[in-house]
C-alpha cells in the first residue's frame, strides 16, 4: 500500500493498526520500524532518478512541473547548457505575492542541487 499512495506512513499505521485488539497490537512490530519499512517499499517502486551530471543532461518533464493541487510550476526555462536560468512557481502564487504588501522569505541556499544555485 505505501508504494503506490501518497498517503503517510503515519496514516497508514494508524489505519491499518487502528482496528485491531490491544492483543494484536502488542505482537506487531514498533511503528517506526513499519515506517521503515514503508519508505524502503516507497523507494524500491519509485526510485528517486540520478541526478543530472550537466545542465544540457537535465530534461524537465511535464509531470515534473505540475504542483500536487495541478497547475504548472514551469514560469521559465531558457534550455541555456551553460547558464541555464529555470524558475518555478505557480500563477496563483505570483498573484498572492502581488497582492502582498510584505514578502518573509528563508534563505535555504544550501539545499539546492549540485548544479544549480537559488537566488531570490
Amino acid at each position: 500500500m505505501a508504494s503506490t499512495t501518497s498517503t503517510t506512513n503515519h496514516r497508514i499505521y494508524c489505519m491499518v493498526t487502528g482496528p485491531l485488539s490491544q492483543d494484536a497490537r502488542i505482537r506487531l512490530p514498533s511503528e517506526q520500524a513499519v515506517k521503515k519499512q514503508a519508505q524502503r517499499a516507497r523507494r524500491k517502486d519509485n526510485p528517486t532518478p540520478p541526478s543530472p551530471s550537466s545542465l544540457s543532461e537535465l530534461e524537465l518533464e511535464e509531470d515534473d512541473c505540475m504542483s500536487l493541487a495541478g497547475e504548472g510550476m514551469l514560469l521559465h526555462d531558457n534550455k541555456d547548457d551553460e547558464r541555464r536560468v529555470i524558475l518555478f512557481g505557480t500563477d496563483s502564487n505570483l498573484r498572492v505575492l502581488a497582492d502582498s504588501s510584505s514578502w518573509y522569505v528563508d534563505a535555504t541556499f544550501s539545499s539546492s542541487p549540485q548544479l544549480f544555485y537559488q537566488l531570490l
